[in-house]
Order: C-alpha cells, then structure tokens, then sequence
C-alpha cells in the first residue's frame, strides 16, 4: 500500500506540473501572438505617417515653386523718394 499511495503522489504531482507547464505555454503563445499584432499595428501606423510626411513634403514643394515663381515675375519696388 505505501508503494501505492507513493505513486499516486508522484502522478499527481506529474499531473499537476504538466498543467502549468500547459498554462505557462498558453499564456506565452497568447502574449507572443499579442505582441506580433501590436507591431502590425505599430508598423501600419509608421508607414500612414510616412506616406502622410511625404504628402505634405510635396504640398510644401509645390507651394514653395509656385512662391519662387510669383517673386521672379514681380516688378522691383521704386526707390524709395529721398527727402
């Protein structure tokens, strides 16, 4: 009988060891598929800004043209008149 219960013990500990080595598993793919969809994100968000700064960077080019332009073709201010 004690050999018995000594081996119920050892499989209940087994048991019990193999379901929070399954719990620590779980939580570990859970965290780690967590993590893969926040650098998704973290990633879409970088390439919006990116397209985002492009567009205003040729906003800001063209305006700056189109401003070198007016002056090139804007007569010269007269002298101004010496008292």
């Amino acid at each position: 009988m004690k050999i018995a219960s000594w081996r119920m013990a050892l499989l209940s500990g087994v048991l019990l060891l193999s379901a929070c080595g399954v719990e620590v598993l779980t939580t570990t793919a859970t965290v780690g598929e967590l993590k893969a969809e926040e650098a998704k994100n973290a990633q879409r968000q970088m390439e919006k800004a990116r397209a985002r700064l492009d567009e205003i960077q040729a906003t800001s080019a063209q305006h700056n043209a189109a401003l070198e332009a007016a002056l090139a073709t804007r007569q010269p201010a007269p002298p101004p008149e010496e008292e």
